[in-house]
């Protein structure tokens, strides 16, 4: 995932150079994703998983089945704890 952020990235700056547009005003222009991974930690059996903030369905625990994330149409309800943001 970082590395297609890096050669999205750095495909801006090309274009920008090309076109002669501004870096500040590409960035205006394309808009990164507001969606991310995040690692959660269960608090019924304390493991940890990762997981898409922005879920289709309902997501569960590998380990013991608890429920995790519920989806509501954007992003998630969170049940676990968030460890730490991905990407």
């Amino acid at each position: 995932m970082y590395r297609m952020r890096e050669k999205a990235y750095e495909r801006r700056r090309l274009e920008s150079q090309k076109t002669g547009i501004g870096e500040s005003l590409m960035s205006d222009l394309i808009k990164m994703p507001k969606s991310k991974f995040i690692r959660i930690m269960c608090k019924k059996c304390r493991k940890d998983q990762v997981v898409y903030n922005k879920p289709a369905s309902v997501v569960k625990c590998l380990s013991c089945g608890e429920e995790l994330l519920i989806p509501t149409g954007g992003e998630a309800l969170i049940k676990g704890k968030v460890i730490e943001f991905l990407g």
